[in-house]
């Protein structure tokens, strides 16, 4: 019979999270105090319920069928808590501050897994780029981010999401995928990008605006989708996370650029937090968050 409801929390988030140490993290206690409740349900039933993998857990068939059951349990729990605890005194939403190449890519599935998961969980979103949302966590005005490269600012921790690609793209209807292009002859070009001081638009300058010489046409625009658009429609070329544009490149809608002038190294993308507010309902939404990027391609593991 299990009787600790605490083994089956930590069982269910090594389970979400593939790892005792990220639960024990979540749940903030030592990874060894995972490793023993664990072995206590496994115990009481009789089971094996993972098989250890490197760093790493994985769930066996066993495990599996218990992980279907815990899930509506932990949901059971969830509603009790947001249903009676709430009624006592109204939470707060976490404030939460995303970069629109996430919100295009990952918002969508998070707020599904948000709404099936932990549907009394209370989000408040903000779109900004990373130096805006920086200075938000900073001054404490939101609690949780993902950032690509930002700013170092007191109070502000990151934890490392993963690497995201970038590159310089454009409509085959202009013709420039089978040449390799100076710097002169990507300042004779219309170029889109976000507007300062996103990372995009430094690394447009940083890359091209070295030479005073380069009359640089640069037209700033701060919503991702659109620029898209507009490359698209072969008005010009963008700098972006190739992410945002796999589904065009590889229906042959926009193709990759190469110059001998640069290059372009990955971008790293984090979850960062204000070091004064950080609980277990951001300690969710950090989890949430880091399972939705992987598992939509959005970041890869260097």
């Amino acid at each position: 019979m299990i009787s600790n409801f605490s083994a089956i929390e930590s069982f269910f988030w090594a389970a979400q999270l593939s790892s005792f140490r990220a639960a024990a993290e979540l749940l903030n206690v030592s990874q060894p105090t995972i490793s023993y409740r664990i072995k206590e349900l496994e115990a009481s039933l009789g089971i094996s319920l993972f098989d250890r993998q490197g760093r790493g857990v994985e769930l066996t068939s066993d495990g599996h069928a218990l992980c279907a059951y815990v899930e509506r349990m932990m949901s059971i729990a969830s509603d009790i808590e947001a249903n009676v605890s709430v009624r006592r005194h109204q939470t707060q939403p976490i404030r939460l501050g995303i970069i629109d190449s996430f919100a295009i890519i990952c918002l969508p599935t998070l707020l599904k897994r948000i709404d099936k998961l932990h549907p009394n969980l209370r989000v408040s979103i903000t779109t900004e780029n990373s130096h805006a949302l920086a200075a938000k966590l900073s001054n404490g005005s939101i609690d949780l981010a993902i950032l690509s490269t930002p700013p170092q600012l007191p109070g502000v921790e990151l934890t490392s999401l993963g690497k995201q690609s970038i590159s310089w793209v454009a409509s085959p209807a202009l013709g420039l995928g089978q040449q390799r292009l100076s710097a002169e002859r990507f300042s004779q070009l219309r170029i889109f990008s976000t507007p300062a001081p996103s990372n995009l638009h430094y690394l447009i300058l940083g890359s091209l605006g070295k030479d005073p010489a380069l009359n640089l046409h640069v037209n700033e625009c701060s919503s991702l989708a659109l620029i898209l658009t507009l490359v698209k429609e072969g008005l010009g070329i963008s700098l972006l996370p190739e992410r945002i544009a796999q589904q065009e490149l590889a229906g042959g809608l926009l193709e990759m650029l190469s110059s001998d002038s640069f290059s372009l190294p990955p971008q790293d993308v984090f979850i960062a937090h204000n070091k004064g507010i950080i609980n277990r309902s951001v300690k969710l939404m950090a989890a949430l968050i880091h399972d939705v990027a992987l598992e939509s391609d959005y970041v890869y593991q260097a």
